[in-house]
């Protein structure tokens, strides 16, 4: 597992090109479970933000990016595209994103 370095003092913004879960294991909240351990994980380097996009007939995860909070940005072609502004979420102590 990556350490992030504590002492970082860099900011960026993170993108997130891809997130599958194979049909036999879906349902059980690994996409989720992925989601949330990259969220943390950005909090703790310090990342700005995390953008993803995904199609926009694609409902479970349209429904889970809302339910994680990110925020629906704007509408390409056949894709919508998703931020979560992660200072917003350190700021306010949210902690909803610790959740397992």
């Amino acid at each position: 597992m990556l350490k992030p370095n504590a002492l970082s003092t860099v900011n960026y913004d993170w993108q997130i090109a891809y997130i599958y879960v194979d049909i036999r294991f879906r349902n059980n909240k690994f996409g989720e479970s992925i989601l949330r351990y990259a969220i943390n994980y950005a909090i703790k380097t310090k990342a700005n933000e995390i953008s993803l996009c995904t199609t926009s007939d694609n409902h479970a995860a349209l429904g889970l990016y809302k339910k994680l909070k990110f925020k629906e940005n704007k509408f390409i072609a056949n894709y919508t595209s998703f931020n979560l502004d992660l200072n917003h979420i350190r700021n306010k102590k949210d902690l909803s994103h610790n959740k397992s």
